[in-house]
């Protein structure tokens, strides 16, 4: 039996973005002597296409995609302001025009297993942010590139999924994954005293990311179930030619090891409990390699419960161990929140 399926689906998107008073700016600077650039006032729009075909015969299933985007950055009015000066620029409009084929193939394995594989290629355009708004963390400050470029990805994965019945039924899936971006964007360092690190967002030449993927869910019982998943990725910049000295180092922010796991509970009588455990491994903060971010652990737990018709309680305590985590080290450290819980009750007619 064979199935084929074509449909058609159209986007249209615009965002407005509101900057800093030149004078909230001025108060708000800590290194005066550098040029903060923010942005007025813009739009963003995006207008997609996207084809697909679906197919089926006998244990095999695949389908084919097309996506067709058109990104437009609009009306921008930037400025650029100091503690003495303010100047006012209008960039010019930015459109851009890409192409996101993607294709899946599945071949069932008898009734219990199945092997997936698919190849793809994407898009990310640069947020307007990155374009045209300098920012500043602590004693770093990223500044803006009104030219650069959007990502372009290309990649593949393969992987087995099992299903085990019986009284304790769990799914395993495992998938390999490989993944190249050109042109990303990241922050570059340009310069760093003992008291201000200037960056600039550029687009590197290249990176990849390659890894596996591992996860099983657990049903042991009908009101309980659990999902565990861990996840290597081997992110790493492979080509730059305006700093070589980056290809190999790792990509800012991303571990090569994470690791979640969740369970949750239903009970009519007491109603929903979930438990959500998160881990990470080391990773960077910046695209030298010098400020390392040492690894955590978290621990969330929420629940919820009808008490009656029109009324409903719920409550959420994140970081149940106090663990804050590093996010930032530029070079000051800057760490996530502590524990935090929050409860309420909920009216609905």
């Amino acid at each position: 039996m064979s199935i084929l399926e074509i449909f058609l689906h159209t986007l249209a998107f615009n965002e407005q973005l509101k900057g800093l008073t030149p004078d909230h700016l001025r108060y708000s600077m800590i290194a005066p002597l550098i040029d903060i650039s923010f942005t007025d006032a813009a739009r963003q729009r995006f207008i997609g296409g996207f084809g697909e075909i679906l197919g089926q015969h006998k244990g095999w299933s695949g389908a084919a995609s097309l996506r067709a985007d058109r990104a437009s950055n609009l009306d921008i009015i930037q400025t650029t302001a100091t503690l003495t000066s303010t100047t006012v620029t209008t960039p010019p409009n930015r459109t851009e025009i890409v192409l996101s084929p993607r294709v899946g193939l599945v071949r069932a394995l008898g009734n219990h297993a199945e092997v997936h594989a698919s190849g793809f290629r994407a898009f990310r355009e640069p947020s307007m942010n990155e374009l045209y708004r300098t920012g500043q963390v602590g004693s770093q400050i990223t500044k803006a590139n009104a030219s650069l470029l959007s990502e372009r990805a290309t990649g593949w994965e393969v992987g087995p999924q099992v299903s085990i019945t019986g009284r304790f039924p769990v799914t395993l899936h495992a998938t390999y994954f490989w993944t190249e971006i050109n042109r990303p964007v990241s922050a570059v360092l340009v310069s760093q005293t003992s008291t201000t690190i200037i960056n600039v967002r550029e687009n590197l030449g290249q990176i990849r990311s390659s890894g596996v993927e591992l996860s099983a869910d657990i049903h042991p019982i009908h009101a309980i179930s659990a999902t565990v998943g861990y996840q290597y990725a081997n992110a790493v910049v492979t080509k730059f030619s305006a700093q070589p000295a980056l290809v190999g180092n790792w990509i800012p922010e991303v571990p090569r090891q994470s690791f979640t796991a969740q369970v949750h509970a239903t009970n009519k009588r007491l109603g929903e409990l979930t438990v959500a455990a998160r881990a990470s491994g080391t990773a960077f903060d910046d695209a030298t390699n010098q400020f390392k971010l040492d690894g955590f652990f978290a621990l969330d737990v929420s629940g919820h419960r009808s008490l009656g018709p029109h009324l409903d309680a719920s409550f959420l305590i994140e970081n149940l161990t106090d663990q804050r985590p590093q996010v930032a080290r530029t070079p000051t450290l800057t760490l996530g929140s502590p524990i935090y819980g929050e409860g309420g009750l909920h009216v609905h007619f």
